[in-house]
């Protein structure tokens, strides 16, 4: 990333990873998946490329470089082998989220002293968007609490949010 928020890539250009959008700018974050990338722009909106979209249009199996219709207001992302995650959002009334890619699984981290908040999901941000409560194993560990969600099937939004 340059300074002017520009991105510049290289190395194998399998499935198009290092085709960087043509006037892409305004960019803060990148992530970067086995097939894929991802890039934050100062607007908080996602721009992905690379596997995901074939030259016809057509969605193939993984869909890591379609960005979910209705994301902005993003303010980090990860990217991992076929999966991504966005943070939406900022801490101002609420515990600081941090959002880890493992294998299989996002974790997410908060401090201890948020012990009322809970974790939602969602299959998509399009309206209506249906919020439901996420069943996982939490823990406080060093003064965090810790949720680690298994990543499997179609894609997933989640918020952390006091009741």
């Amino acid at each position: 990333m340059k300074r002017d928020g520009t991105l510049v890539a290289w190395g194998s250009n399998s499935q198009g990873k290092t085709s960087v959008p043509a006037g892409l700018s305004g960019v803060t974050a990148i992530a970067a998946g086995q097939w894929h990338t991802v890039a934050l722009k100062s607007d908080g909106t996602v721009v992905a490329w690379g596997a995901g979209k074939t030259s016809t249009g057509s969605v193939p199996e993984y869909g890591q470089s379609i960005v979910p219709e209705g994301l902005s207001g993003v303010t980090a992302i990860a990217a991992r082998h076929s999966h991504n995650a966005a943070l939406l959002g900022t801490a101002i009334f609420g515990p600081t989220v941090t959002a880890r890619l493992t294998g299989n699984s996002l974790t997410l981290l908060w401090p201890d002293s948020a012990t009322v908040y809970r974790v939602e999901s969602a299959s998509s941000l399009s309206p209506p968007i249906i919020w439901s409560d996420v069943a996982g194993s939490f823990q406080t560990d060093g003064g965090l609490i810790r949720v680690v969600l298994p990543i499997s099937g179609g894609q997933k939004f989640y918020r952390l949010i006091k009741p």
